[in-house]
């Protein structure tokens, strides 16, 4: 039962052809950008599939203080930001989840959201996109030198 005050994550998967990865890229850092900025917003993690075929091609997973925090930054200005025809050619499905489950390293189980989906492993940087589980991803960009995945600074959703 949600009360509004756990930390929420919101798991966002995008469907982006292969030759759209540029564009999406893009339109998806111009909205990140303004949700960095809201009021409840923690931090963000953008992964791209490695999976041959997947469906999703790029999953945002976005962590805020709490649902209410997160439902009040999709504002006017985001929705202006994910008005242009550009995200017509990104379909997305995303969910709002809070935390009933987390385990560590001597577990053997990762951390888990909406009916146990791992999403990290202490052991592991691979992930497991929770509206499609057989998707497996990769932190995009992790190492790189702008620190735009897994920093504080970032999130789309």
């Amino acid at each position: 039962m949600e009360t509004g005050t756990e930390t929420a994550t919101f798991v966002n998967c995008f469907e982006v052809p292969a030759e759209g990865e540029d564009d999406f890229l893009a339109t998806w850092r111009e909205v990140n950008r303004y949700m960095r900025g809201q009021p409840g917003y923690i931090a963000h993690r953008l992964h791209r599939t490695v999976q041959p075929g997947s469906r999703f091609g790029f999953v945002n997973i976005a962590e805020w203080t709490s649902a209410t925090s997160f439902r009040a930054a999709r504002d006017a200005g985001f929705r202006a930001g994910v008005a242009p025809p550009v995200w017509a050619d990104f379909p997305s499905m995303g969910t709002l989840c809070i935390l009933v489950d987390e385990g560590n390293g001597r577990s053997g189980r990762g951390a888990y959201l909406a009916g146990a989906v791992p999403l990290h492993s202490p052991r592991s940087r691979w992930h497991v996109c929770a509206t499609a589980p057989s998707v497996l991803l990769r932190p995009f960009g992790a190492g790189s030198p702008s620190g735009f995945v897994g920093s504080k600074g970032g999130g789309v959703g």
